[in-house]
């Protein structure tokens, strides 16, 4: 097997508790990288045969075969997740630093990120809390769009209206990265993170988001949901990716009942990020934190039955792999991995 990544020119200061983390603040001095070397990654979208990184330093486009990444603005944004609205809009998820004083989180783009403008609308309801954690839309493009942070709220118009699950706006804090859309089984949509007791919590959709139901595939463990696979297949198979700060947290759960009954997968890993193969979307990756704090992702071609790990020796330590994106590159599976300390590419030996 063959790796290939970006050089790394700043080292970034990291402290992880047992699997835990916290992101650098970007520096607002450097100017955008076209290798996105050193720069936090957040998340991977691609569209249209172009790939998009939305990083602590702006948002990034490129074609699959190009290896310069092009800047779409917003260097002074820590972006969360991009999602691609008709007409070639992009509405961006920003990271914001005061939980309820009113800052603008979300951000549109109608000439292909030449220009931003606040784009809240409705967001937050009378209240000031406009903190995301996390961002999708039911399909690429879509006007049907869903956020997780305060409270899941939702928008069937682009972002020019939201309405709340619940009612309310805030919660009672917590901390909320993950909402996502099943691309395998329509309608299907889940969220999750830690409620604010810090007790992991996961809800499901079956109807694009109107309504919810909740599962419990963790119990009495203070940890954070952070992702979600479901098998192509057969929607009753589902991988949960948790971590905290506490070993038992620390674990992939499996459900092969719809969530009646749930197992450990696998251990010792405060669980990110989870991606279907390109190749063969029964391929499923898993990554985040180890032990070790090593450059590191597990491939399970049974569906989290039994987990190969590959682990990439590297100088650099402390690692966090955020997101995973593979797709196909003239003709081969490439695995894109976003770290706290810049990307990386692996590529399958042919």
């Amino acid at each position: 097997m063959r790796f290939f990544l970006a050089n790394f020119y700043l080292p970034l200061i990291l402290s992880i508790a047992l699997f835990g983390g916290c992101s650098t603040q970007p520096d607002l001095t450097e100017r955008p990288r076209s290798d996105l070397s050193a720069v936090e990654i957040n998340s991977f979208n691609h569209f249209k045969g172009k790939l998009y990184a939305s990083t602590a330093e702006g948002l990034y486009r490129k074609e699959k075969a190009d290896t310069s990444w092009v800047s779409l603005g917003l260097i002074q944004k820590e972006v969360l997740e991009v999602v691609f609205l008709p007409d070639g809009r992009l509405l961006a998820a920003v990271r914001i630093n005061d939980f309820n004083d009113g800052i603008p989180s979300l951000f549109l783009s109608t000439n292909n990120g030449q220009s931003w403008q606040p784009y809240m609308s409705n967001y937050g309801g009378e209240t000031d809390i406009t903190w995301i954690g996390s961002i999708t839309a039911t399909s690429i493009p879509s006007d049907t769009v869903l956020t997780n942070g305060g409270a899941i709220a939702r928008s069937i118009s682009g972002g020019q209206h939201w309405e709340v699950y619940g009612e309310k706006w805030f919660h009672g804090g917590g901390w909320h990265p993950l909402i996502k859309t099943d691309p395998f089984h329509a309608g299907n949509i889940w969220a999750g993170g830690a409620d604010a007791i810090l007790l992991p919590y996961l809800l499901k959709s079956e109807d694009w988001g109107k309504t919810w139901q909740s599962f419990s595939a963790l119990e009495n463990i203070e940890a954070t949901v952070y992702d979600v696979a479901v098998k192509p297949t057969d929607e009753d198979v589902i991988l949960v990716g948790y971590g905290g700060g506490v070993g038992p947290a620390n674990v992939i759960r499996k459900t092969i009942d719809g969530g009646k009954t749930w197992h450990t997968a696998y251990e010792d890993i405060n669980t990110r990020t989870f991606t279907h193969s390109a190749l063969n979307p029964a391929i499923v990756f898993a990554s985040g934190v180890n032990q070790a704090g090593s450059l590191f992702f597990l491939t399970s071609t049974d569906f989290g039955e039994t987990w190969r790990k590959t682990e990439i020796e590297s100088e650099e330590s402390q690692f966090i792999i955020n997101d995973m994106l593979s797709v196909m590159q003239e003709g081969r599976e490439v695995l894109y991995l976003g770290t706290n300390k810049g990307l990386y590419t692996y590529i399958p030996k042919e």
